[in-house]
């Protein structure tokens, strides 16, 4: 569920971005691509997102949700 949190916190941070990356989630190994594809490759607003999700990250990461059981 880790991970789960963690796309979903990817996903807020890329909504208040307005850039969107790729996202391949397997098990156990999230991958994220960034690439501005009507530009050809990657361009500042991807280097941007990035910084931004590494942000993210170092604020202890997505928050938490309270799950029901």
């Amino acid at each position: 569920m880790d991970g789960i949190d963690f796309v979903e916190g990817v996903a807020a941070v890329a909504e208040k971005e307005e850039h969107h990356p790729d996202i391949n989630l397997r098990y156990t190994t999230i991958t994220l691509a960034l690439q501005t594809y009507s530009e050809g490759g990657v361009t500042q607003w991807d280097l941007d997102l990035a910084e931004a999700v590494e942000r993210m990250l170092k604020k202890g990461g997505p928050p938490r949700k309270v799950r029901r059981r």
